[in-house]
Formats: C-alpha cells, sequence, structure tokens
C-alpha cells in the first residue's frame, strides 16, 4: 500500500498512464479530514509539487485498488470533495475559515492554487463569521502573484455586509464587476488600497454596522444617497436595489429610474447611454408594467434592433397585445426591404407572446384565435393551466421551446432536469400542488 509521500512523489516524477487508487470515503469524514482530502486532492490533480510531506492536507486512509486514469482520477476526487464541502453549508465554516487561516501561512506556490478556491467555497457559504478572516488577510500584503485574495476578499465582504468600500474604475463596467454578489457603495469612503478598505470595515462595524441583522437597513439608507450622487454610485446603488430582496421602495425607485432613463436619453455621456437603466427596469419584472409604454417606444425607435428589451421580463397584456398587433400587421418593417431583420422581430415578439400565455404555439393565427378566447384570464391562472401541456411538449424530443419556458416558468425543473431517467411531465404531475406562483416574475416556485 502506497503512503502519501509516495503516490505523490510517483506521480510528479514518473507519471503513468492508469494507477491503482482507493480514495477515502467522503461523507463520512469530520470537517477536518474532510478539507485535508480536499487540499491533498487538489494539489495532487493541479500537479503542485509543494503538496510532498505537507502534514496539514495529508489525508488518512489512502489505498490501492481499481484502475483509471490518474489525473481524472484526483481531479474528480477533488470535485467530489469540494462538493460535498459546498453540502455542508454553514456548519463547516468553522473549520473552513481555521483551514483557511492555516493555508494563508503555507508557501506561495501552495496559495496561487488553493487560496482562490478556497475563499470560493467560503463565499458560498454566505456566513458572517467570515468577516475577521477576510480582513486580516486584507490587511497583510497578497500572497497570490494576480491579488486574487484580495480581490475576492473585497468582493466577499461586500456580498455580507452589503457594503463596498472600493473605488470601481468605470461606469461601462459596473454590471460584469458586480455580476457576483449585490453590494452598495459607501456614499462617502472608497479606496483601492486593501488595507485601507479593512480599516474603513473595521471602523464601520464598530458603529453602525454592529448589528449584522440591520446590515441590509442600511445598506437600503446608504442607496438611497447614493442615488443622488455621481454617475458610478448611481448605478451601482440602483444596481443593488433592483435585487428582489433589497428594495423596499420599488414604485420609488422605479419613477427615478425611469426619469433617470429619460435624462440619459436626451443627454447621454460617453461612459453611459439611457439603455443600462431600462435594463435596471426589467429586472423588477411584473411591478414594471406600468413603464411599458416606454419598452414599445424604444422597440419602434430602434426598429426591433433592441430585440424587444423588458418585453420577456415584464409582460402582462399590454406587452401581449402589442405583440399580437406587431405579428399581424408590422408597423415599421419592411419585409421587402430588410427580410432578415422582419424575421428577427417577428420571431422576438412570437417567444415573448408564448412565455407569458405558457405554452408554444405553431402560427401567429394560432396566437390570435388563443388571445381573443383567453386575454380576461389573468396571468396565473393561463401559466398554471398550461403547465401540464407545456410538460407533456417539453419530453418531446429536440422542442428546445418548450424546454425553455418550462426552464423559465418553473427554475426548479433546470436543475432537477440533470438526473435520470427524467420526465417533466412526471414531474409537474407529482409537485404541482406544491408549487407557488412568485407575480413579481411571473414563475413558480417549489414549497414544502
Amino acid at each position: 500500500m502506497l503512503n502519501l509521500q509516495l503516490l505523490a512523489l510517483f506521480l510528479l516524477f514518473n507519471p503513468p498512464r492508469h494507477i491503482p487508487v482507493e480514495f477515502p470515503a467522503l461523507q463520512t469524514k469530520g470537517d477536518a479530514e474532510l478539507l485535508k482530502c480536499y487540499a491533498w486532492a487538489a494539489q495532487i490533480s493541479s500537479g503542485t509539487k509543494t503538496i510532498v510531506g505537507s502534514e496539514n492536507i495529508r489525508p488518512l486512509g489512502i489505498g490501492c485498488i481499481g484502475q483509471g486514469t490518474s489525473d481524472n482520477l484526483f481531479h474528480h476526487y477533488y470535485l467530489q470533495a469540494r462538493t460535498t464541502i459546498s453540502q455542508r453549508h454553514q456548519s463547516i465554516v468553522p473549520e473552513l475559515v481555521e483551514f483557511i487561516d492555516q493555508e494563508y501561512s503555507l508557501p506561495e506556490a501552495r496559495k496561487k492554487n488553493l487560496l482562490p478556491d478556497l475563499l470560493c467555497l467560503l463565499r458560498d457559504t454566505k456566513d458572517v463569521r467570515a468577516v475577521p478572516l477576510l480582513l486580516k488577510i486584507l490587511e497583510q500584503p497578497s500572497r497570490v502573484p494576480d491579488g486574487s485574495d484580495h480581490l475576492l476578499c473585497k468582493r466577499q465582504l461586500a456580498a455580507l455586509t452589503c457594503l463596498s468600500f472600493s473605488r470601481d474604475q468605470n461606469p461601462q463596467h459596473y454590471a460584469t464587476q458586480l455580476s457576483d454578489y449585490s453590494c452598495v457603495p459607501h456614499p462617502k469612503l472608497q479606496s483601492n488600497n486593501p488595507a485601507r478598505i479593512a480599516s474603513y470595515y473595521r471602523d464601520w462595524l464598530r458603529t453602525e454596522g454592529k448589528d449584522s441583522s440591520q446590515w441590509l437597513n442600511v445598506a437600503r439608507k446608504n442607496a438611497r444617497l447614493c442615488l443622488q450622487g455621481d454617475e458610478s454610485r448611481q448605478y451601482q446603488a440602483a444596481l443593488f436595489l433592483s435585487y428582489a430582496e433589497n428594495d423596499d421602495r420599488p414604485a420609488e425607485t422605479l419613477q427615478w429610474l425611469a426619469a433617470t432613463a429619460d435624462a440619459y436619453r436626451m443627454r447621454p455621456t460617453p461612459q453611459m447611454s439611457h439603455l443600462p437603466w431600462l435594463v435596471l427596469m426589467t429586472r423588477y419584472g411584473t411591478l414594471a408594467q406600468g413603464y411599458t409604454d416606454r419598452f414599445i417606444k424604444e422597440f419602434h425607435m430602434t426598429e426591433g434592433k433592441s430585440g424587444a428589451l423588458g418585453f420577456m421580463q415584464i409582460g402582462g397584456d399590454a406587452v401581449m397585445r402589442f405583440a399580437i398587433m406587431e405579428m399581424a400587421t408590422p408597423t415599421f418593417t419592411d419585409r421587402a426591404v430588410n427580410e432578415v431583420r422582419y424575421i428577427n422581430n417577428m420571431n422576438t415578439l412570437e417567444r415573448v407572446f408564448d412565455r407569458w400565455a405558457g405554452i408554444p404555439f405553431d402560427s401567429v393565427q394560432q396566437r390570435i384565435d388563443w388571445w381573443n378566447k383567453n386575454k380576461i384570464m389573468d396571468v396565473e391562472t393561463r401559466l398554471r393551466h398550461h403547465l401540464p401541456a407545456l410538460a407533456e411538449m417539453a419530453d418531446q424530443p429536440n422542442n428546445f421551446y418548450a424546454i425553455s419556458y418550462m426552464h423559465i416558468i418553473v427554475p426548479e425543473t433546470l436543475a432537477v432536469r440533470q438526473e435520470a431517467p427524467f420526465k417533466y411531465s412526471w414531474w409537474v404531475t407529482e409537485n404541482q400542488k406544491k408549487l407557488r406562483y412568485q407575480p413579481r416574475y411571473g414563475t413558480f416556485r417549489l414549497v414544502p
């Protein structure tokens, strides 16, 4: 039986095509042992030589049976360990924090591979107990050549506290920079220096942020202040508020966004036009239906180049009525002049109509007939009524549109479809009584 050091040396200096390996079971491991197994597999699969002799990541019970390609086996075991850590959620946080703290004192070659991934695992727990460790890492020089440890810490602190002290560079990159977390910039204090950012957080945690249960309310207040600030903070604050749980006054924010979009339409800046503000309005889903006329106007002004911006998210009778009228009698696109644009516009409007009807149709006439019979029916009733038929259509081979509507209307089906064998019709039959309608987004969520 090979021990850890012999196995590592064998792989690193004389890697074979196949090697017999038995990996220790993960589900029965304690948190500390699970983390050691994860780190060991990560280092072996990445080919880092500093793993040899490291007591911190030595797993228990490595044996030798079976056959398999060595790099695939170790990578699979690493992914399995990572998944097991994620499944333990917040229960593993104390051990994970301690493990990262220990890893941070190890040689740089190890940290380059492990630290970013460990910080991502910690981020996914969304546990406020990570804050002291994150501040400690920010206060020290970066131990990773590309500085990704500091970047991940700043992003995780922003996600946990809903507050950012980082200075962003360019308004046109806001959406990209904030795609993986939701936070609002501090109305006054911002910096690019990691140590100074940590200092700002410590001062804030001693005063305004001392009660973690109030972090969201504090962020809402700061967001309202930032809406009156410069362009960069305005957009970040509006993006923060557009997340479903963040905005406690959506009607007021939508009114502000509409006015701001109008102002930028008349006077765009080099960094921003009116479109990003309209996109933020679409994040409010059906709550933005009072502004449908603005999106219809945008569709006409751009002759469909905007791709029916907002129609798919906002929905409502006004959108469906406009789609029917436009499909029946296009008001601006001459097919003889620009057939490609005509086809794209018609296809977009058909998809919008079908999504909010809850079922795909084969022709414009079918849509018109259905609308004339069912236009007085409320959205929840029509979507729920069509769900069994939509599920049966999604079970048919290559029915792309039916499958995509299922994933939009019932987001849980996107995850469970990976289970084989899987039938949408069976899943809907089993769970239809447990599906609760979410009016803001026109979707159903599975509840116990």
